[in-house]
């Protein structure tokens, strides 16, 4: 997610898993890392070669955030906030305090809850963020 100088976010969601037509341990197990499904890094390092990537001038940013799919639930899973209201958060507290709204939303959300919204993936999840801060040179 990157927030320019004026303060408008734009995200760029990896959202392959969100397309994938079965979410049962055999066929994750067939998607993954394979041309149609979904790569994951940290079984097979061929998966950086598969990533997301793009470019902008420095001058145009003033914050952004890398986070994992589980970091990205705040907004995503439980609603919590927008993009922005994520990147504020971590601005003023840290991915520390981040996570552990996220960890508590998990722990508060029930089976019902995930029957009800059609919830996939996993109860909880990995949870990474990183924000990098710098100055508009506008």
């Amino acid at each position: 997610m990157v927030e320019n100088a004026s303060g408008k976010v734009d995200c760029f969601v990896d959202d392959h898993t969100a397309r994938l037509p079965s979410y049962t341990p055999e066929a994750l197990r067939g998607l993954r890392n394979k041309p149609g499904g979904f790569w994951v890094a940290s079984t097979s390092p061929e998966a950086a070669h598969h990533a997301a990537s793009g470019s902008m001038s420095l001058g145009d940013v003033r914050r952004i955030a890398v986070l994992s799919d589980g970091g990205s639930r705040y907004v995503g899973r439980f609603g919590l906030g927008t993009w922005g209201d994520l990147i504020e958060v971590l601005d003023d507290y840290g991915p520390v305090e981040l996570i552990r709204r996220i960890r508590e939303s998990e722990l508060r959300e029930t089976d019902e809850d995930r029957a009800r919204k059609k919830l996939r993936g996993k109860v909880h999840d990995d949870a990474t963020a990183l924000l990098v801060t710098g100055t508009s040179s506008t």
